[in-house]
């Protein structure tokens, strides 16, 4: 029997009965026998299964450090209705938000920028990098310790697992894998 850490089946027993039950655990043992007990993952009563990303680690281990989150708001966009929230900077004469008074609004200055090796990295300690095609996933086979591949949002369903396949093969993640590939169950 598989390990009930990695593959969900409790809530699914409770509606079916047992020839249901057996079919379901005959297929996990042939998934299992397949893909590896680490590479198999029930996605749903649907009885549909995934493989799991290839696990590639991070080349980069540097701690990615945010100065700020929250958004810079525009002066007095809380007063006016028609002064919108996007920053804009101030340019008044005696604008007190533009001679940095205390007490007032914080601006963008330089000082709240990103550490030059961690700029644009991704939680995972990966950069994206945008795929359009199959031959793209080839050029992330050597980088694939810096950069994870991304799909873009213009490829079709049909090219989109070839991407993925290509990309399991060559052990390159890909992090919208799974966009464009969901099908409805006609029964």
């Amino acid at each position: 029997m598989v390990s009930s850490q990695k593959i969900s089946w409790r809530h699914w027993i409770s509606n079916h009965d047992e020839k249901s039950i057996a079919d379901f655990n005959e297929t996990i043992s042939l998934k299992t026998e397949q893909y590896g007990l680490d590479n198999v993952y029930n996605s749903d009563e649907s009885g549909v299964f995934y493989k799991t990303k290839p696990l590639v680690k991070s080349v980069n281990n540097i701690k990615i450090i945010k100065k700020r989150t929250k958004k810079f708001v525009r002066h007095q966009s809380d007063r006016f209705a028609r002064v919108k929230k996007n920053w804009r900077k101030p340019k008044g004469i005696d604008n007190v938000v533009r001679q940095r008074c205390k007490g007032t609004r914080r601006t963008p200055k330089i000082g709240y920028g990103s550490n030059k090796r961690t700029k644009k990295m991704l939680p995972n300690g990966l950069r994206k990098f945008r795929i359009n095609t199959i031959k793209d996933v080839d050029i992330l086979l050597m980088n694939n310790g810096r950069f994870c591949g991304e799909i873009a949002g213009t490829i079709s369903s049909r090219k989109r697992k070839a991407i993925v396949e290509r990309a399991d093969q060559l052990g390159v993640y890909i992090t919208n894998r799974n966009a464009k590939l969901r099908t409805d169950l006609k029964d």
